[in-house]
């Protein structure tokens, strides 16, 4: 009786170690097979599918700006011993010029900034009060003005204005980073670049204030160009970002500079080309195709998900390390299974988001794919059989949103250089856009299927809007806590 029960035993553990094997052996088969299809059919469509594939040729290192002064202290690694992921991985390495560059940091000040949105001018007093707190010695001076007392306590970072200038000079731009590292890959540069912008935006603003308009637009230029080298190649998602953010306080200045009438009719024009040639629907999609090469490096990678458990909030965990596990016994196929259903959505839903063709942005479809998102997330089966996916998703959501906010201040920008150079040559703002000597699309709405809507104000001023997010006309009513609700305005208030 003892012996047939082992017996039974043993041909039930035999079966059911087949039967494993043979489920493992199945769904390895079956994940491999669907992904290998699909990755031939992105590749007919030449599509990038490796972070070295978006890697331009490495230029001499004297020729890019990466290795300037400003910027080759930060880009010194070295390896330290990473628990989590029981490993060794890259590190950014102290040394005194890395600490001479980003640690003289300028103090947190409330200032009133410039508000194209709401149209509101800048006051510095709070931006004086703060420097002249932190500074080491009392004022040598009691300058007339804000903006000239501020440039003086601006004055001993003078070597980091002129080393970013310096290296901003080289024509080219790769950042030596270790790309093998995936989304682990130290990112010194976005640090280094909000610094740098903002210490530019800071000093333009002072600039504007003294009344040196010349060196103000030089230190606009400057900020657009550190806005530029976030989109060098592979943009990544969170370069990307960081990109459209130096961008917005650059139109700050600009903004500035026009209710003020400060700038000169030269700096107009070049402000204004600058700025239409601006494309962030192309470098969103960009950046995207650079995530999605990161998470299908990423994902098939054991120590890399090792960190999932610190992707997982706490309340949404079953058990300690159950995560880990988790991904340490499923098949191999459905690290597969989850290649093809994020490159999927990202070719079919993401990207499609944005037309580069036209800079403009699907709103419709941007609803469409937030509520498949919330449907998907709510399924248990769906979430059980891509869970890298249902964590990585929800995060993209608002990059469209953000970006098409950012591309519409860029064309209101470009329209706001256009409309003060007919203000100046004919005595008074146009009644219309279409008298403006700009390309007829230059004038459409980003989001929208129209024009922007522009009306000249009674004070002498003009206001000039997207319909936003929703598509609804609010009359140019935002409410910067509303980020999908209302318009989105640039005001125009007349100069004082």
């Amino acid at each position: 009786m003892k012996s047939q029960f082992l017996r039974r035993t043993a041909w039930a553990c035999a079966w059911t170690l087949s039967a494993i094997a043979l489920f493992y052996a199945f769904e390895n088969w079956r994940g491999a097979r669907a992904w290998k299809a699909y990755q031939a059919e992105l590749r007919t469509l030449g599509e990038p599918l490796s972070i070295p594939e978006l890697l331009p040729p490495r230029p001499p290192d004297d020729l890019n700006v990466a290795l300037g002064p400003a910027f080759a202290p930060l880009f010194v690694f070295e390896k330290t011993w990473n628990e989590l992921q029981k490993r060794e991985i890259y590190t950014e390495a102290s040394s005194p010029e890395r600490t001479a560059l980003l640690e003289p940091r300028l103090p947190e000040a409330k200032f009133q900034a410039p508000d194209y949105a709401t149209g509101t001018p800048a006051n510095l007093a709070g931006l004086r009060a703060a420097l002249e707190q932190s500074a080491p010695t009392p004022p040598s001076s009691n300058a007339a003005s804000d903006g000239t007392r501020i440039l003086e306590l601006l004055r001993p970072a003078t070597p980091i204005y002129t080393k970013v200038n310096q290296s901003l000079s080289r024509p080219h731009i790769y950042w030596p980073i270790p790309w093998e590292e995936g989304f682990f890959a130290p990112l010194p540069q976005m640090n280094a670049v909000m610094s740098y912008a903002r210490r530019f935006h800071l000093r333009s603003l002072a600039h504007l204030d003294a009344g040196h308009a010349p060196s103000a637009f030089e230190d606009w230029k400057t900020i657009q160009h550190l806005s530029r080298l976030m989109q060098a190649e592979p943009t990544l998602l969170i370069n990307h970002l960081v990109s459209i953010t130096v961008d917005q306080i650059s139109l700050q200045v600009l903004w500035q500079g026009l209710h003020t009438g400060q700038w000169s009719e030269a700096q107009l024009q070049e402000a204004r080309q600058l700025l239409a040639g601006k494309n962030l629907a192309h470098s969103c999609q960009q950046a995207f195709r650079a995530e999605r090469a990161g998470f299908l490096n990423s994902i098939i990678r054991r120590h890399d998900l090792r960190t999932i458990e610190g992707l997982v909030e706490k309340p949404h965990r079953v058990l300690p390390g159950l995560d880990q596990l988790f991904f340490m016994v499923r098949p191999a196929g459905w690290q597969n299974l989850e290649r093809l259903e994020y490159a999927r959505f990202i070719q079919n839903r993401i990207l499609t988001q944005a037309d580069p063709k036209n800079s403009k942005f699907h709103t419709r479809q941007a609803h469409e794919n937030e509520e498949w998102i919330k449907a998907q997330s709510s399924s248990l089966s769906w979430r059980v059989r891509f869970p890298l996916v249902s964590l990585s998703l929800p995060a993209l959501g608002g990059v469209h949103l953000n970006t098409a906010r950012a591309q519409t201040a860029l064309r209101q920008a470009a329209l706001a250089c256009a409309l003060e150079l007919h203000r100046r040559r004919h005595g008074s703002f146009p009644q219309q856009l279409n008298e403006l000597d700009m390309d007829p699309c230059h004038l459409q709405d980003p989001v929208g299927e129209g024009a922007l809507i522009y009306r000249r104000e009674p004070n002498g001023g003009y206001l000039l809007y997207s319909l936003g997010w929703n598509q609804t006309d609010d009359g140019g009513a935002y409410d910067p806590k509303k980020r999908k609700e209302g318009d989105w305005p640039w005001r125009m208030p007349a100069s004082p």
